[in-house]
């Protein structure tokens, strides 16, 4: 379901809350934060060899701001981060990593527009490992995509656009469009196991409010899909519905279901063809997503369900069997927990891995801490995580457990809670 619904209704739920507070007609704000953190892990590089498995050690630091306007009928924000990393036994790293993330909503008497981006170059040492949680500045967003394949150096640059516009036909109904194109570059491609693509999305969907806590939606999209190498361009156009509920404030679950029509044309190589020969396939599939998010006294849970279809940087558009759920819970005024748990298993929409025949890549992952806030801008985390990973390419398991301690300071955030 795109963001958007999930947004207008969050949103809402929250306009008797909004309308209650005292509205200021403009602030900005730069809010600073630092991390650095030392992580100890018995098998970092993902070996599944266990006669080649080296424990070793990953130090990193990472600086951010946060800098933002607020008005009464706008927001904007702007978040670009640097990160530095020290990885003593592995030769050939980046340890500069860069990014940034924006977003502008614009409310008008009966539409809203939305922009957000993100654009980022990371070593494929941290890009292609991935993570159990959802991404703290944009959750909904959350990058994804990445391939477990770390053995070969290089560095993965990616950005994304996805604007969105909803206009409100009446009391009841409104028509939301949006747009999503992403690209994502490997300093060198592996074939059929870690590739680049260029790829965008345009659709749009007609929302019904049958209540103040229940909307359905219905509507059309198209999809182009192409590698960087040439070996894969997809044509995908498709239709989805569902519904949103909000049960109550700060609190949403939305379900939905996809049916899509992939046109495929593609690289067929051994085993599945002596030589190289162009193929084309059409084919149908059917996706769903449960996503929701659940705001209580003390904690939050948030989670996203079901099978995705979506680029794919295995030379692929692919079917994304996905779990991810993430809680946290305020224990004390200074002790916070963090849990996440993230399972997902992806497949070429065309059905085969035409370079080492069928199969799935599974990735398990797992992330627990605590937190201990030292002042109101001081704290220290410490963790455990766990990854676990089968890929089609790479015969055998490879099981990675690690424990990091991160110390960091984040600035105090002058805006009111319910805005923040």
């Amino acid at each position: 379901m795109s963001s958007s619904f999930r947004k207008c209704l969050y949103g809402a739920c929250l306009v008797t809350a909004t309308a209650s507070g005292v509205a200021q007609a403009q602030q900005n704000y730069f809010l600073p934060s630092f991390e650095s953190s030392v992580e100890w892990h018995g098998n970092r590089d993902l070996v599944v060899d266990d006669n080649l498995v080296e424990a070793n050690g990953v130090y990193w630091a990472r600086v951010e701001a946060l800098i933002g306007r607020d008005s009464l009928t706008s927001s904007t924000e702007f978040r670009p981060w640097f990160s530095y990393q020290e990885i003593p036994d592995r030769v050939g790293s980046e340890p500069l990593e860069v990014g940034a993330n924006f977003r502008s909503v614009t409310q008008g008497e009966n539409s809203t527009f939305r922009v957000a981006a993100r654009a980022m170059r990371r070593d494929v040492f941290t890009s292609e490992y991935g993570t159990a949680g959802f991404d703290e500045f944009d959750p909904e967003n959350t990058p994804a995509g990445e391939t477990g394949i770390i053995s070969a150096t290089g560095s993965r640059t990616d950005w994304t656009f996805y604007p969105s516009m909803t206009y409100k036909l009446s009391e009841r109904s409104r028509i939301e469009a949006r747009m999503d194109i992403g690209q994502v570059r490997y300093d060198t491609n592996l074939a059929f196991r870690r590739v680049g693509y260029d790829s965008g999305t345009v659709g749009a969907t007609l929302v019904f409010r049958q209540s103040t806590r229940l909307e359905w939606l219905a509507g059309p999209y198209v999809s182009q899909f192409e590698t960087d190498d040439g070996r894969n361009e997809t044509l995908s156009y498709g239709l989805q519905a569902g519904a949103g509920f909000a049960p109550v404030e700060k609190s949403y679950f939305t379900a939905q279901f996809r049916f899509e029509q992939n046109e495929i044309d593609y690289t067929l190589t051994a085993p599945a063809a002596p030589v190289a020969t162009l193929a084309t396939a059409s084919e149908s599939n059917v996706g769903f997503e449960v996503v929701g998010f659940h705001q209580f006294q003390l904690s939050s849970v948030r989670y996203s369900v079901g099978r995705f279809l979506e680029p794919g940087t295995i030379g692929s558009r692919v079917k994304n069997d996905a779990v991810r759920l993430q809680y946290t819970r305020t224990i004390s005024p200074r002790v916070s927990a963090f849990g996440a748990v993230r399972y997902n298993r992806d497949d070429r929409v065309e059905g085969q891995l035409v370079a080492f025949g069928t199969g799935r890549n599974e990735r398990l992952f797992g992330d627990l801490s605590l937190s201990w806030q030292i002042t109101p801008t001081w704290y220290v985390t410490g963790g455990y995580r766990y990854l676990q990973q089968d890929l089609v390419t790479v015969p055998g398991s490879a099981v990675d457990h690690s424990a990091y301690i991160s110390v960091g300071y984040r600035a105090l955030d002058p805006r009111p809670r319910r805005i923040q």
